[in-house]
């Protein structure tokens, strides 16, 4: 498949989308593994961390969702009627997010728009009638140009709110509930210097320089916040 290229129109609404749909669920945001890979079955986890203080601050949801709609296919027709694929497989589409303190109040972030939209993207089957159909699916939920607002937050929790908008091969729109996921934010805190044995700086990269997990590079012990030039 090839990459869409997207431009990143941030909505200051979120008019127009579609009602929540019990046919969608966000099961929980996924921990990447050892390789940095996600799988649907992989281990959830219940807050996130973000870093603001390099120079790019944005962070990355994966999560697991549920595909409710029963399987339609038909693949022997039936009745005079030709065989038809299933028209509830679901393919994610974008995300709706507003950024909320531990009030519940949005918080105001310096001319951004909050609430926004930002584009997502995953697939899922649909259930076989006993299961619902699971998959993945991946969201930038807070994109530079909101993460530049945060700055000075450093050291409190936000939530980010996300509702998915996925839409099935017979073209209909369906919505999750909302999922609340809390961030803590801090500066400085996913970025370390660190000496090898031999006295040199080591590199340790993490999945996603900046959010969640801590980062080893040389490049910090230089007082640049990134990862790992190797990796670079």
């Amino acid at each position: 498949m090839g990459r869409r290229t997207w431009c990143w129109c941030l909505v200051v609404a979120l008019a127009g989308c579609a009602p929540g749909n019990p046919g969608l669920v966000i099961g929980g945001a996924l921990a990447p593994s050892d390789d940095c890979s996600f799988e649907a079955s992989g281990l959830t986890v219940h807050t996130g961390v973000l870093d603001v203080a390099p120079g790019r601050v944005s962070y990355t949801m994966t999560a697991v969702v549920f595909n409710q709609l029963i399987n339609l296919s038909s693949p022997s027709g039936g009745m005079g009627r030709p065989p038809m694929a299933d028209p509830n497989v679901m393919t994610i589409d974008r995300a709706e997010v507003e950024l909320r303190d531990v009030q519940d109040n949005p918080i105001a972030l310096a001319g951004a728009p909050n609430p926004y939209t930002v584009p997502a993207s995953g697939f899922v089957p649909s259930s076989d009638g006993s299961e619902a159909g699971s998959g993945i699916a991946v969201a930038q939920i807070i994109p530079p140009i909101i993460g530049e607002g945060l700055r000075g937050a450093a050291g409190s929790q936000i939530v980010a709110v996300v509702r998915l908008v996925g839409v099935t091969a017979g073209g209909a729109e369906v919505a999750s509930a909302e999922f609340a996921w809390p961030i803590e934010l801090c500066s400085g805190c996913l970025f370390a210097c660190q000496p090898t044995e031999d006295g040199g700086a080591l590199c340790q990269p993490s999945c996603t320089p900046g959010q969640d997990s801590l980062t080893i590079s040389p490049a910090v012990c230089e007082g640049i916040l990134t990862g790992c030039r190797a990796e670079m």
